[in-house]
């Protein structure tokens, strides 16, 4: 696929600037992940989904909180194309429970940032968390597996 840190671009995630990026991303079946760290980035992106229908987006780092959890979940839950990992650097427990009450956990994918951080902690909470095994599995790689078709 294809990467993208807006914190050290700072080019909004609808600019024209990526759209030779998304247009090879569609046409060649790949998908973008952005670092959004948030609910206001990851709405952002939501607006590039909107706008390039046929690119998938990854939503990576999206923190999961009370007060921002519906709101991703409308964002992620209603587009085709929109998905979100679950690396975090800390998270409050719980935090899987809440993600997967509100996000469709098929639009879930197990992120670990690995290389700055230890896989164990996002692979404990997801293996941990009081959900369906079934949706730990989608999590942990069926979901992957669909997208990247693998």
């Amino acid at each position: 696929g294809i990467k993208f840190h807006i914190s050290i671009n700072k080019t909004p995630f609808s600019s024209y600037k990526y759209e030779p990026a998304y247009k090879y991303a569609a046409e060649n079946n790949l998908p973008v992940l952005h670092h959004t760290y948030g609910a206001d980035a990851l709405l952002s992106l939501a607006s590039a989904a909107d706008k390039y229908k046929d690119t998938t987006f990854i939503a990576a780092h999206s923190e999961v909180g009370i007060d921002s959890v519906e709101r991703i979940g409308e964002a992620v839950n209603s587009r085709n194309n929109l998905y979100i990992d679950t690396a975090l650097a800390g998270a409050s427990e719980g935090s899987i429970e809440l993600l997967c009450k509100y996000v469709d956990t098929k639009k879930i994918l197990f992120g670990t940032d690995c290389g700055f951080y230890s896989p164990n902690f996002t692979l404990g909470r997801i293996a941990m968390a009081d959900i369906d095994d079934e949706k730990k599995l989608d999590i942990l790689g069926r979901n992957a597996e669909k997208l990247f078709g693998i």
